[in-house]
């Protein structure tokens, strides 16, 4: 059996109960819209957001049955920031599916982004907790700051690994950080507990996108449901072209640059990747990505034994090694 997919599958009871969660929450909205938010939802995805909050909740002894709702806040943010993502990215595919843009166009793909943002606060206010309420939306704040950074280094060949970090933190890590600090403020977890699993997914998601970005470049389409070299061409600077560009010689990086400017084809996608591989700046890459990791386990350590705190470790260590 493929490793991603067993480790995927050790929480297939959690996943179905999200899962079913998520199709009720979307069927008792209904309302404008609804057959365009449940293809966006429901669409095949990893559910590493609501998972990582029902595994930190029930760790920290925290099991009623509306951990499951609070989870679909997780996911519904995450698939509106991907909604808008693919808006601005002019992208056409996603898990090997038509994007919602590609369909429904650009204008009903962002109000039914705005609408699930809005399910998911609509969500959280159900806890009656000013806290959790408000650590969300300092999360969204800062999803949508990475993305306006990321929009502000367009083709910026002379990006610092300081800003893509910053990028990164706030567009991914922030939510999965969020999920994890969600789950302790509905727990009643202590002010450094609170502090420390935020940390750690802060740790997770960096970790997650760094090893997205490499899997865009040096991955491969039927596991990624994504055209290879999507960023790239949509003039994203990531990690593994920023270590590329630092080992090439001037006269190289402006004919990148040119290329960037251009248009990149399929073939100088594959040139970079092979350079890439050939360079072991995917190791690089994964090494560091892996060093997070070891950083989030210190973390999820201190939680006291049961399964779920072990499904939180398999979870971590699942960043690295995943294929898609």
């Amino acid at each position: 059996m493929n490793k991603n997919l067993s480790i995927i599958g050790n929480f297939q009871s959690e996943l179905e109960k999200i899962n079913d969660k998520l199709q009720q929450t979307l069927i008792n909205l209904g309302g404008a819209g609804w057959d365009i938010k449940s293809y966006a939802v429901l669409s095949e995805g990893k559910r590493i957001r609501p998972l990582v909050f029902v595994l930190v909740c029930k760790a920290l002894g925290y099991c009623f049955e509306e951990i499951y709702e609070q989870s679909t806040v997780y996911e519904f943010i995450h698939a509106a920031s991907l909604m808008h993502d693919d808006v601005l990215d002019n992208a056409d595919i996603r898990r090997n599916k038509p994007t919602v843009n590609s369909i429904w166009g650009n204008h009903m793909a962002v109000l039914c982004g705005d609408n699930l943002y809005l399910t998911a606060l609509e969500i959280a206010l159900r806890t009656k907790n000013l806290e959790y309420i408000k650590m969300l939306l300092e999360s969204v704040k800062e999803m949508t700051e990475g993305q306006i950074l990321e929009l502000e280094n367009f083709m910026n060949l002379k990006i610092t690994k300081e800003v893509y970090f910053k990028i990164i933190t706030k567009k991914t890590g922030s939510l999965i950080a969020a999920a994890c600090k969600g789950a302790g403020i509905l727990s009643s977890a202590t002010e450094d507990l609170k502090h420390q699993l935020y940390k750690a997914g802060i740790y997770m998601g960096t970790a997650f996108q760094m090893v997205d970005d490499l899997l865009d470049i040096t991955g491969k389409r039927e596991e990624l449901g994504k055209e290879i070299g999507k960023d790239l061409m949509e003039g994203k600077v990531t990690l593994p072209f920023i270590y590329l560009l630092e080992r090439i010689d001037r006269e190289k990086s402006s004919w990148f640059k040119s290329a960037l400017e251009e248009g990149i084809s399929k073939e100088l996608v594959k040139e970079i990747s092979t350079k890439i591989l050939e360079e072991g700046i995917g190791e690089k890459v994964l090494e560091e990505a892996k060093e997070l990791t070891q950083k989030a386990k210190a973390i999820l350590e201190i939680l006291p034994p049961s399964p779920e705190k072990e499904g939180l470790l398999s979870l971590n260590s699942f960043i690295v090694v995943r294929r898609y």
